[in-house]
């Protein structure tokens, strides 16, 4: 669904989102904190300060940062800095007429996605990150303790 180029943006700016703004992290940095491969993510930032979605500031105090407030940038513009997503190819499956049927509820699915994405925010999604990690770990609060089998008690 999403190339490489636009996971790792989004892994980028998710954890730009994550911190104080206007808090520079460098490239070299912020590609170990995520195990990304650092020039790769080096091309990806400066794509994203092309955009307008980072901003980046040279030398040794230097590094990226997000360009204006996570509730302000929409997933939509993340990824579409590297993949099309509002003109998409109307023909996915070729030309085959038996296939329309098909084609049609592509079509509505795609338009159904992309309005989802411009309407998602960078803000949103990590809310519902967060949220769902709660949740994970209250169901591993309340799931009971697995009992040490006696055989190994014993043998220690």
């Amino acid at each position: 669904m999403f190339d490489l180029s636009s996971q790792y943006a989004i892994r980028a700016v998710l954890h730009l989102a994550r911190l104080e703004p206007g808090t520079l992290v460098q490239a070299h940095v912020l590609a170990k904190e995520l195990d990304l491969p650092a020039p790769y993510l080096s091309k990806i930032l400066q794509q994203l300060v092309k955009d307008g979605l980072t901003v980046s500031r040279k030398g040794p105090s230097g590094g990226f940062a997000l360009a204006k407030p996570s509730a302000e940038i929409r997933v939509f513009d993340v990824v579409n800095a590297f993949q099309d997503l509002g003109h998409g190819s109307t023909r996915s499956l070729g030309h085959d007429e038996a296939l329309e049927p098909l084609e049609e509820f592509i079509r509505g699915w795609r338009a159904s996605f992309v309005q989802t994405l411009r309407g998602l925010t960078v803000a949103q999604l990590i809310d519902h990150a967060d949220k769902r990690r709660a949740q994970r770990l209250e169901t591993e609060r309340a799931a009971p303790v697995q009992a040490e089998p006696i055989a190994a008690r014993d043998s220690a």
